[in-house]
């Protein structure tokens, strides 16, 4: 005799949601909270700048090596790919 009471069904996607999305305390003060939001900022603008920087700067010499070496299709490609990324 197994010892198993009685419970009502629940949806596991419904239980998941309100697991997410429960209200949480914050921790800290405010000013804690104002500098890891400034933090945050911070280093995604530097990640962007860094990562522009040295995707320009790479693709620079790879349009230039590509094209001296006569490789067209894999220019035009890369064009192709290059600029819908944009």
């Amino acid at each position: 005799q197994l010892n198993i009471p009685a419970t009502r069904p629940a949806s596991v996607v419904w239980q998941a949601v309100a697991y997410h999305y429960q209200i949480s305390v914050p921790s800290g003060s405010l000013w804690s909270f104002l500098r890891t939001i400034v933090f945050y900022f911070a280093y995604a603008a530097v990640f962007l700048f860094a990562g522009g920087y040295v995707f320009k700067e790479v693709l620079a010499v790879w349009f230039a090596d590509t094209y001296q070496m006569g490789r067209d299709l894999r220019l035009l490609v890369g064009s192709f790919v290059f600029f819908n990324t944009l």
